[in-house]
């Protein structure tokens, strides 16, 4: 990390500072494509600073995702249509859990600088953080471990959901990070 995780996004100039090595992504179709890796299955911490240039309009920003198809799923974090971050860790590829899902409490406004966050694990109810406050608890561990479903992981894309903006420092570990870390 080019600085410390913890940094106070509200401080001038620090928020820009975490975004000067971004990769930026056109809404359109950019990507990155990490290939088929098993990173996740029983426990996980996914993490991101993100900025969208814009938010809204029915449409979804994905930051990461393991996720093609309705019957190939893995998992994701991204930022919905209603402004919030959400996490899903999946444990069934073939449909959703609702229990598993996450969704944020908290609007997000375009052109500022964020850091999520998402932990799972299949003893603990998965939650999301922003700017490293909890901002939302499942209702539910995952039932079982993430199926490893023959998808790519990608950097601001899933199947048909790309972000407009900017991602950077991406981190994906294979335990439940706590909130101060």
């Amino acid at each position: 990390p080019v600085l410390d995780r913890a940094v106070d996004v509200a401080k001038e100039g620090q928020a820009d500072a975490i975004g000067g090595g971004s990769a930026s992504f056109d809404g359109v179709d950019d990507y990155i494509n990490i290939g088929d890796v098993e990173l996740i299955t029983t426990a996980g911490t996914i993490s991101a600073w993100v900025k969208n240039d814009v938010l809204g309009g029915g449409r979804t920003h994905t930051i990461v995702g393991k996720y093609n198809t309705s019957s190939q799923r893995a998992y994701f974090i991204q930022i919905t249509s209603s402004l919030t971050v959400q996490f899903a860790p999946q444990s069934n590829s073939a449909s959703y859990t609702s229990g598993e899902v996450v969704t944020g409490a908290t609007s997000l406004v375009a052109g500022t600088w964020y850091h999520v966050a998402g932990t799972f694990s299949t003893s603990e109810a998965a939650k999301v953080y922003l700017n490293g406050v909890l901002d939302g608890t499942a209702s539910s561990a995952i039932a079982n471990a993430i199926d490893n479903v023959a998808e790519p992981l990608k950097i601001g894309s899933d199947a048909s959901n790309y972000t407009d903006g900017n991602i950077c420092q991406v981190g994906i570990w294979s335990s439940v990070l706590t909130q101060a870390q």
